[in-house]
């Protein structure tokens, strides 16, 4: 196993690799010039020139790469073109309400996308599976921003249930305010005991986190009620309720474990949509992380910084695969990796 996963992080490097290569590429054929949006429009062809030369923009693409690649061994990322901060610091303030957003998202796809998934299968053909199927197909075929948009509107606006934008209200953000420890707000607010705060960071991450994972938690399930239909109709599980196991223990006990393999495949493939997905909520609701940052990055054409947040989102893409793959050994013993 020390083997695999050793010869899977050489591998995770070299696509890690290509990834940056690409996006170099891509990003340098982008229409537009980064050095005359930083400059603005009245400035001089002089001065364009000049901000072209400060930045390395002059010298030859393959000079720029092999110089960008000797910073990135360094783990510097270059400093913004907007603000000229280091982009480090900027990843280091954008990624928690990120990494927070994606994860609540993923804790939701994965219990409501099994237990949908589970209950469809059990009760196949009949009203509630039909129900489930339906609920499905809609997360499958929705568009995120649309979505959203259409909760802001009913569940924000309307009903006034749920807060309509950013990680925590006006008034708490002044009265209570959290004090920040990892920066993520529901981990901050458990340790401090600023209960007002949890409860309110929390209910401004439901409607976003929602949001991402509804299309997930749809595939998810979708792929749950293939498998355990297909489990179902095995040998060892019309022996265990034969020999008298209550329903319950031959459902999640027998069936379900042996139908984990696709459905944690899934799972993992999950996150990296989650976090491109992420990108249109967190515009939508105002949310400060990465997928708002890179966009803004984007419409400013501040080129480092959209190469270092794709570099950041594809390394925990794969390795999230690596996870996954580990996984397999603890679901099924009789998975070797030689």
């Amino acid at each position: 196993m020390a083997g695999y996963i050793v010869k899977r992080l050489v591998l995770l490097f070299v696509c890690l690799l290509g990834v940056v290569t690409l996006v170099f590429l891509l990003v340098r054929v982008m229409p537009g010039d980064a050095a005359r949006v930083l400059a603005g429009r009245s400035a001089s062809p002089q001065t364009v020139e000049l901000i072209r030369q400060t930045l390395g923009l002059d010298q030859p693409l393959f000079q720029q790469y092999v110089q960008y690649l000797k910073n990135l061994l360094r783990l510097d990322f270059g400093r913004s073109l907007i603000t000229r901060a280091p982009i480090i610091e900027e990843i280091k303030r954008h990624f928690p309400p990120t990494f927070e957003l994606v994860s609540l998202s993923l804790l939701l796809t994965m219990f409501m996308g099994l237990g949908l998934g589970v209950w469809s299968a059990i009760r196949k053909d009949g009203p509630v599976d039909n129900l489930i199927r339906i609920i499905t197909m809609s997360g499958v075929s929705m568009p995120i921003f649309w979505l959203a948009i259409l909760l802001q509107l009913v569940l924000a606006s309307i009903l006034r249930v749920l807060p309509v934008e950013g990680r925590l209200s006006i008034e708490l953000t002044i009265s209570q305010p959290i004090w920040h420890i990892t920066g993520l707000y529901l981990v901050d607010s458990l340790l401090t005991g600023n209960w007002a705060a949890l409860g309110d960071s929390l209910k401004h991450l439901l409607l976003p986190a929602f949001c991402i994972s509804y299309g997930q938690l749809a595939a998810v399930a979708r792929m749950t009620r293939a498998s355990m239909l297909e489990v179902l109709n095995q040998e060892y599980v019309r022996t265990a309720r034969a020999s008298g196991f209550h329903e319950r223990t031959v459902i999640f006990k027998y069936a379900l474990r042996n139908a984990l393999l696709p459905i944690v495949t899934v799972l993992g493939l999950s996150y990296g949509f989650l976090l491109g997905g992420s990108v249109l909520v967190e515009s939508v609701f105002s949310w400060p992380g990465l997928g708002r940052y890179v966009v803004n990055s984007i419409f400013a054409r501040d080129m480092p910084a959209i190469i270092a947040v794709v570099i950041l989102m594809s390394f925990v893409v794969m390795l999230l695969n690596l996870i996954v793959d580990v996984l397999y050994v603890t679901i099924d013993p009789r998975i070797t990796y030689s």
